[in-house]
């Protein structure tokens, strides 16, 4: 027993001897064993810091020990990771911690030190990250603005711990309380269209993931609408006569200025009679006859712009007459507006030739463009058709306009052309006289047909490309008012006219033929077949043996009808 306790306390020496000659025992961060006397259980250095990442500004403590004293002494040193020198925060003294402020956005070491009352030191070594401070970097996208525009609330931000998250609030300038248009979210942008010409507030938050916050308020000013309040001397003169045009405006921010353009009837193309500058009134001189149409656009110092128009009508009352004296022999008193617009299409259709010669020889005369020279002459082209028309609906008291754009021509190939819109009881349809003539549409000889009558744009646009401003035409064709004025008006011709609402009934039809009724037939049938088509159903249904006949089709006046004649002699 003696033995084995003279031999621990050799050992215990030993260590001893061995510790006051190192002199130090470097730790790392997990804690290191104390060996106070052989056999005597270890303690363990509790030494730590209160954060390991923090954002420059922040402090951060240092501790030597939690659970006390303990006995020992202690030593706070720091220095920046790259460096080899350590600067001391706290000298050896019973003080357990400390607090310590970095002043750079950097990685730093700390380290304590724990001193025994025989000398013996103990040490810790931590890793602290110090981040740049939170700065918030959002943004407004505009500061002035006129009621019902909007401005982008851009979150923005650099520095500080982890993610970001951010939040928009706005207020009245004259208030105080914040609205929220936003709460805390990953959102980096958000609209505001302000309700109301005052001036706001507007404020972005941003939080990092420690919850750190920095907020950034901006100044928006919003100023009154833009409003057009320019004005035209007259909107109804003759030609030669001078309207003028006053450009005023209100609202919006800053000095005004001007532009004045113009374009005649339906043409797309605005033509800019003075461009932007302080003028704020201009004479415009009517050379032409028709619906001319006048643009003011005011523009603010902020590129705001608002734009009015008029539209003034320039007549010319020569032509006006004379349009009135085709009026008086087509119109009649109690014409519904369908009848008018049947009438006004009949009547360019019977009386107006197409200027074949011309189109074909390149050399088209100025007067087959107007409506005046079509009036005069009868002789016309597509926009000499559409002007007449135009002006003949406007004396009848019909709303139309004219169309210009491209439509298929002879050739397959897209050509200029020019047609009409006209309202009928309250929608609107398209209308192509030019393509209803029976001189530039084929198959139909000398019958004026109807396929481009008060059409929709269902089957308009198959073949037309419009190039001007345009209606919405919706409404079906109004067939139930067409077929049967048609169908009278073959009557007068054929008294033994009858309607084939389908193939079938035109074979019975035939297959009833009755030469003792009449010797001459006319069948209107309704129908996708060809003319050769449905002239085999008449051969293979005609009565056989009792008389000879002869039988014919052609288009009829309205597409998707063949009109087929029957002529019947006794065998």
């Amino acid at each position: 027993m003696e033995n084995k306790s003279m031999k621990s306390r050799m050992l215990t020496v030993m260590l001893s001897v061995l510790f006051l000659l190192a002199g130090v025992v470097s730790l790392n961060a997990a804690a290191v064993p104390e060996v106070l006397a052989a056999g005597v259980t270890t303690i363990q250095m509790d030494a730590s810091l209160s954060q390991t990442v923090i954002t420059k500004g922040e402090s951060v403590t240092v501790y030597g020990s939690k659970s006390g004293n303990r006995g020992y002494l202690y030593a706070y040193y720091y220095k920046k990771q790259t460096a080899q020198k350590w600067s001391t925060i706290k000298g050896y003294s019973t003080q357990t911690s400390v607090s310590i402020t970095p002043a750079a956005a950097v990685v730093y070491n700390v380290r304590v030190d724990a001193k025994d009352g025989t000398g013996r030191i103990l040490q810790k070594v931590f890793t602290l990250r110090v981040n740049p401070a939170l700065t918030n970097e959002s943004s407004i996208s505009q500061n002035v603005i006129t009621k019902g525009n909007s401005v982008t609330l851009t979150g923005a931000a650099k520095g500080g711990v982890g993610s970001y998250s951010y939040a928009y609030y706005v207020k009245k300038a004259s208030t105080t309380a914040w609205s929220a248009l936003s709460k805390y979210s990953d959102t980096t942008t958000v609209t505001f269209k302000p309700a109301a010409a005052v001036n706001y507030d507007v404020m972005i938050k941003v939080k990092d993931s420690k919850g750190s916050v920095e907020k950034k308020t901006f100044e928006l000013r919003v100023l009154p609408k833009l409003v057009n309040k320019s004005s035209v001397s007259s909107t109804s003169v003759s030609v030669g006569d001078v309207v003028v045009l006053k450009g005023a405006a209100s609202g919006g921010s800053g000095k005004y200025t001007y532009s004045y353009s113009y374009k005649s009837g339906s043409y797309p193309t605005w033509l800019v009679m003075k461009g932007y500058s302080n003028t704020r009134e201009l004479s415009c001189d009517m050379e032409l006859a028709g619906k001319i149409t006048l643009l003011v656009k005011v523009k603010d110092s902020e590129g705001n712009v608002a734009s009015k128009t008029f539209t003034v009508t320039v007549s010319d009352s020569s032509i006006d007459n004379k349009a009135d004296a085709v009026l008086n022999t087509i119109i009649t008193a109690g014409m519904t507006e369908y009848d008018k617009v049947k009438a006004i299409h009949d009547w360019l259709v019977n009386n107006v030739e197409y200027d074949s010669s011309g189109y074909e020889t390149g050399n088209i005369a100025d007067t087959s463009y107007t409506a005046e020279g079509v009036l005069d002459t009868r002789i016309g082209v597509c926009d000499g058709y559409a002007r007449a028309f135009l002006l003949l609906a406007e004396r009848a008291g019909l709303e139309a306009n004219r169309v210009i754009g491209v439509a298929a021509g002879s050739s397959g190939t897209a050509e200029n052309h020019a047609w009409n819109q006209v309202k009928v009881d309250g929608k609107w349809y398209n209308i192509d006289v030019t393509w209803d003539d029976p001189m530039v549409s084929e198959n139909y000889g000398d019958n004026l047909c109807y396929n481009y009558f008060l059409v929709p744009d269902s089957v308009i646009d198959k073949d037309h490309v419009a190039q001007s401003a345009k209606n919405a035409c919706t409404a079906p064709q109004p067939t139930e008012k067409l077929i049967p004025v048609l169908l009278e008006e073959e009557r007068s011709a054929a008294a033994n006219t009858s309607l084939c609402e389908s193939e079938n009934e035109l074979k019975t039809k035939v297959s009833q033929i009755n030469v003792n009724f009449s010797n001459n037939f006319v069948m209107i049938v309704k129908t996708d077949l060809s003319q050769k088509e449905v002239l085999q159903i008449v051969d293979d249904n005609m009565p056989r043996g009792v008389y000879k006949y002869n039988y014919g089709a052609r288009a009829w006046k309205l597409n998707g009808y063949i009109k087929v004649t029957i002529q019947i002699k006794v065998a």
